[in-house]
């Protein structure tokens, strides 16, 4: 079964990270502490922190996947500090440290 998806930002916190395409983004839900929370990564933030040119459509979600675990962190991080959901990973915000 696939991860990847095109469903609507108001998807539980157990499915799968899609694609919005108005943002070209990624949704998805990341563990935090307290639970899952809602969060979102560009596709500018990915080129920027992983160096890697990606298409600007769903197949984004690839890139999303295979960095994972780092762009988890990051969400994890940014909510422990305060931040309110959803939390958006962009390209305007520091890189992973």
């Amino acid at each position: 079964m696939s991860r990847m998806s095109t469903a609507p930002a108001s998807q539980p916190a157990d499915a799968a990270p899609y694609f919005d395409p108005e943002t070209t983004s990624v949704g998805f839900h990341a563990p935090a502490r307290g639970g899952p929370v809602r969060a979102f990564v560009t596709r500018e933030w990915l080129v920027r922190q992983f160096g890697k040119w990606l298409p600007e459509d769903a197949r984004v979600i690839e890139a999303y996947l295979e960095h994972a675990t780092e762009i988890d962190a990051e969400v994890a991080r940014r909510y422990a500090q305060g931040r309110p959901e959803p939390i958006w990973l962009a390209s305007a915000f520091s890189p992973i440290d």
